[in-house]
């Protein structure tokens, strides 16, 4: 009930002349899909129509959580470098991969020319090496979130990680510490366009999302958004707005960007309009 006094404690201070409405649709909801203020208020519920509420909570959902997905793992989605290995063979581009460290080949298949690197040594071999990048982005190869991510830049003989200096030795067993049997993407660090960084700075790489589906044997848009970097994260999730981060939705024809969403420091459900 705490989650329910604290979701309305904030509409109170917000939108107080629409408390009573507010109540009522958010009590609805619950009597009806059996879900929380946290998902009632992540999909603006209360601003949309009752007759769409199933299709953010219904089958629907779920049928988009079962894309990609064989014997319930989504695959492509979940381990990144098969996701990369799928986008060269399409010769789509995407971030490099410089090395993958601590990947469990025989339990996680994947292409022989990856860089794979298995042992303090070895990492150690490549930190030395031309082909390692001055400035290196980390990230689980199955992660969700940014969690696990990291940026290290060389600093002379030693590695700077989180402000912490580190040699190269004590960097390599961090980074085999980091991953796990699907190992870890060791990537250049990229940076915003320019455009883009007028909109979000440069704290970290802001993406689009850009949703498709085949129809009759043509690619079709479904919805495209853009999330733009409002927090002090490496990654750009969106984290329910928790992190700071903006997501604006895109007009799939023109291109342009509508009000962005995202969540003020006090509040916890709420998202606010930018």
């Amino acid at each position: 009930m705490n989650r329910y006094f604290r979701a309305l404690a904030e509409v109170a201070s917000t939108l107080p002349f629409r408390l009573p409405e507010i109540v009522a649709k958010l009590l609805l909801y619950r009597v009806r899909h059996g879900m929380g203020p946290e998902v009632f208020f992540l999909f603006d519920l209360h601003n949309r129509p009752r007759t769409s509420w199933s299709a953010y909570t219904g089958p629907d959902l779920g049928v988009m959580r079962e894309i990609n997905t064989s014997g319930g793992d989504f695959i492509l989605t979940h381990d990144k470098l098969i996701t990369s290995e799928k986008l060269a063979e399409a010769s789509v581009s995407h971030a490099p991969i410089a090395a993958v460290a601590g990947r469990n080949t025989s339990k996680h298949s994947c292409s022989s020319s990856w860089n794979l690197l298995h042992n303090p040594e070895q990492i150690a071999l490549f930190l030395d090496s031309p082909d390692c990048p001055n400035e290196l982005f980390c990230k689980p190869a199955r992660g969700l979130r940014g969690i696990g991510a990291l940026l290290a830049t060389r600093e002379g003989a030693q590695w700077s990680v989180d402000s912490q200096l580190m040699d190269r030795d004590t960097f390599a067993n961090h980074l085999l510490d980091q991953s796990n049997d699907y190992g870890l993407l060791m990537q250049p660090k990229m940076v915003n366009h320019p455009s883009i960084r007028l909109l979000t700075g440069n704290t970290g790489l802001s993406t689009l999302r850009v949703v498709t589906a085949v129809i009759d044997g043509e690619a079709t848009i479904v919805t495209a958004t853009q999330k733009l970097m409002g927090g002090n994260s490496l990654g750009d999730g969106f984290l329910n707005g928790s992190g700071g981060n903006l997501i604006a939705p895109i007009e799939t024809t023109s291109g342009k960007l509508d009000s962005a969403y995202g969540k003020r420091l006090e509040s916890q459900f709420l998202l606010d309009r930018f």
